[in-house]
């Protein structure tokens, strides 16, 4: 945590030493806390609810929102800090994704799936027009690729 002493350094003081935090942060708690606790060894994926009290829920549904940031989160993270195991986890986020969450027979992408990978009763749902092409984008990527900037030309 920055302490007080940090409200009195220079300004580029400060900032080398809020980005050291935001680094430690993100890589001792964030991402830990998501590869460790959250990756749902036995059915792929991630699992889609964690109790306040810390307590996974298995059979929870799965969200495109919260897959969709993963796969932004994790990878960023690779972008920046060059771990492989943020790529293999937005790789993973991706495959999801498209094996999942994208519907093939109506055209679209699901609100979520149940925690076995079927679509919710509610079914195909669009975020909107924006998130739509961005699904699609990821699909057309090549599988070697994690991750295409928004508005990035496609081969």
């Amino acid at each position: 945590m920055l302490a007080k002493s940090h409200l009195f350094q220079s300004d580029e003081t400060l900032l080398h030493t809020l980005c050291r935090v935001v680094h430690e942060c993100l890589t001792q708690n964030i991402l830990p806390f998501w590869l460790n606790n959250m990756l749902d060894t036995k059915r792929g994926g991630w699992y889609g609810r964690m109790t306040g009290k810390g307590q996974i829920e298995e059979n929870a549904p799965r969200g495109a929102i919260l897959y969709a940031r993963l796969l932004w989160t994790f990878s960023a993270a690779y972008r920046v800090l060059d771990d492989s195991a943020c790529l293999e986890a937005a790789r993973l986020t991706k495959d999801y994704i498209l094996a999942h969450f994208m519907d093939e027979e109506n055209g679209g992408s699901f609100w979520s799936v149940t925690s076995d990978a079927g679509a919710c009763p509610s079914g195909p749902r669009l975020f909107s027009a924006h998130h739509y092409e961005d699904m699609w984008k990821i699909r057309r990527v090549d599988t070697s690729a994690a991750w295409v900037p928004c508005g990035a030309e496609l081969p």
